[in-house]
């Protein structure tokens, strides 16, 4: 209870998106844990100096998102084939700041821009081949400062993107190729080899330069389901098996920086009625 007294506090102090009922909240729940009485923190919201709320930052403005994109599609039958170009602003934008452990701010202005084409051809009424690909590029248009605990303005690189202002922890390109074949009129099989590459991220803890900037390359995956409806009386059945090439190379985490290992080989099976 005494750690997680001093964690609340902490934050308390650092701040993070606060206003006077948040504080008085917190205060409240910091009341409730502390039995002694003895813990250093304010009475009362009037009772906080402005100097302890220097390093807050207070948001005070939504997000402005504008986007732009330009669609073309073709048909034909049960074939298709789309099209997409765009380009997207966000003004104030909003993110957790994790280099200073700042909390909350506005992280300036941001944009990407990318485009993505999708298709799917019928090679008979049983037999059809699909697939897509997408190009992204996220930037801010200038990496935000912030101070540190001695008072050093340091900028905030690693919080969302590099020091290139390339977006961190999300593919430039991704892609997906599959096949479907029906057959027996109730049966039916998928494979779809899947993929993505070039990942700019932060390395971890465990990396031989911890914190460094690093690129993910490329990596692939292989997907495979079989479907039979009514094989009992309102039953149907699915067999799948996911990540057939067992790759458990890293990737990027979006949430907190830092890489993750996905899943390996699974295989399953799944009754519905």
């Amino acid at each position: 209870d005494v750690i997680m007294h001093k964690v609340l506090y902490g934050k308390f102090k650092k701040g993070v998106k606060t206003t006077k009922s948040k504080i008085e909240g917190i205060h409240d729940v910091l009341r409730e844990w502390d039995e002694d009485g003895d813990l250093p923190y304010p009475e009362s919201a009037s009772d906080v100096e402005p100097e302890d709320f220097e390093n807050v930052n207070v948001v005070n403005r939504s997000e402005q998102v504008r986007s732009h994109d330009v669609q073309l599609s073709l048909a034909n039958g049960r074939s298709h084939v789309m099209g997409t170009v765009f380009y997207m602003t966000v003004a104030d934008f909003i993110s957790w700041e994790t280099k200073l452990d700042l909390g909350y701010r506005d992280m300036g202005s941001a944009y990407s821009y990318g485009a993505e084409i999708e298709a799917r051809y019928s090679l008979s009424e049983a037999l059809a081949l699909s697939g897509n690909y997408s190009l992204a590029h996220g930037y801010l248009r200038s990496i935000p400062t912030g101070i540190d605990r001695n008072g050093v303005t340091q900028l905030l690189d690693g919080a969302l993107t590099n020091a290139d202002r390339q977006w961190l922890n999300y593919p430039a390109h991704t892609w997906n190729m599959g096949v479907d074949y029906g057959f027996l009129q109730h049966h039916s099989v998928n494979a779809n080899l899947r993929g993505w590459s070039t990942m700019q991220i932060v390395e971890p803890f465990t990396a031989p330069d911890p914190g460094a900037y690093g690129r993910l390359g490329e990596q692939t995956y292989l997907d495979a389901n079989y479907r039979a409806k009514d094989v009992l009386a309102h039953v149907d059945l699915r067999v799948f098996a996911m990540n057939l090439f067992d790759n458990v190379e890293r990737i990027g985490m979006a949430i907190n920086n830092g890489v993750f290992h996905p899943r390996g080989r699974s295989v399953g099976l799944q009754l519905t009625t």
